[in-house]
């Protein structure tokens, strides 16, 4: 009987470690981005208020607003846009950019009371061949004054190299290129020409 039992659990013990290693193995989770600290090296917690300046307002397009990282191969089927599997950003890249707008918005001097929208248009990485690769970030900005009338427009775009044709450069690229658009937005918002 104690022979028994002891094959019996032997057995059961066997199988249970041959279930458990023929169950699928569960992809590691996505890798999630952002455009890392701001250059003046604050956190977004005290850089939340911007009390002078205009209130930020993002949108985008329905491809554009989801938290996917796209990509393109302009050599194959350049219409299409693909999305890394296992990377992504934290929100969508609209308001990672209206975040980014209102950070230095409020490190800036002064202030321009109205409402800023922001309109994304592209935010994407296009890779020329397997080993080249650059990104491309084009925003619409608009200020409205309070009572809802057009102050000024314009459109601010970066393209930029990719220092490596993979995802990790085009997020570093994107997180520039996007650095560079925000702080080219601030100042044009809370500057007094127009246009």
């Amino acid at each position: 009987m104690t022979a028994r039992r002891t094959a019996l659990l032997l057995v059961i013990s066997v199988l249970s470690l041959a279930g458990c290693s023929l169950l699928p193995q569960q992809p590691p989770p996505a890798s999630v981005h952002d455009f890392g600290p701001p250059a003046g090296g604050t956190s977004g917690q005290q850089q939340a208020a911007t009390p002078n300046g205009p209130a930020v307002r993002a949108s985008a397009p329905d491809w554009l607003g989801s938290d996917a990282i796209l990509y393109r191969f302009l050599f194959d089927n350049a219409t299409q846009l693909r999305r890394y599997a296992r990377n992504r950003w934290a929100a969508p890249p609209a308001e990672l950019l209206a975040e980014r707008v209102r950070v230095d918005l409020q490190q800036g001097k002064g202030g321009t009371p109205g409402i800023l929208n922001l309109r994304l248009q592209r935010f994407e990485q296009d890779f020329t061949s397997h080993k080249q690769a650059h990104v491309y970030v084009r925003v619409v900005a608009s200020l409205h004054g309070h009572d809802g009338h057009l102050e000024k427009r314009r459109v601010f775009q970066d393209t930029r190299a990719c220092d490596s044709a993979d995802v990790a450069g085009g997020i570093r690229a994107l997180s520039a290129a996007a650095d560079a658009v925000a702080g080219d937005i601030a100042a044009w918002a809370t500057s007094s020409s127009a246009g």
